[in-house]
């Protein structure tokens, strides 16, 4: 499902603009074994679809620009995020290094687009995980995300996108 590719990117996009280094799960150490510096994961722990209207059909949207009628589609997608934080066992970072992290990831999604409606953010304990060699601590970013479609009688159905967001 592209949608879930493009929301798990928004939120890593406004972690990002944030100041929060973050990269997505299926990739958690960009390709290393081991980060020097502090840096946040994201992945799909939960989620499902919830049709919006009959058969996900919300109306009719006219252009009068191009003076044309479209078919207007709606879903809703409830997900839960698994973020993991990360923070390398040195004198500078530490495990008091995830709790700034988790501090600053809240403050980064403050700037979600507005398809995006963070329900829930909650951390719980910081381990050390030796396999990494890194300070873990594990949080869950529960949201909604709004998505959108249209379909004019020419056109074939395109895919669902992250409502009010435009995309190339």
């Amino acid at each position: 499902m592209a949608e879930l590719d493009t929301v798990i990117g928004a939120v890593c996009e406004a972690l990002i603009d944030g100041g929060v280094p973050a990269v997505i799960s299926q990739n958690p150490f960009g390709g290393k074994k081991h980060h020097h510096d502090p840096i946040v994961t994201v992945g799909l722990k939960a989620g499902s679809v919830i049709s919006c209207g009959f058969k996900e059909y919300l109306g009719m949207r006219y252009d009068s620009d191009t003076d044309t009628e479209s078919e207007v589609y709606g879903k809703r997608i409830d997900l839960t995020l698994g973020l993991s934080l990360w923070s390398p066992k040195t004198s500078d970072h530490g495990h008091e290094k995830c709790l700034t992290l988790f501090s600053q990831t809240a403050d980064a999604l403050g700037s979600l687009p507005e398809a995006l409606k963070v329900r829930e953010l909650s951390c719980g304990e910081t381990d050390y995980d030796h396999t990494a060699e890194m300070f873990r601590c594990d949080a869950e970013l529960k949201l909604s995300a709004f998505l959108t479609a249209e379909k004019t009688d020419d056109s074939q159905f395109l895919d669902f996108k992250l409502k009010g967001v435009i995309t190339n």
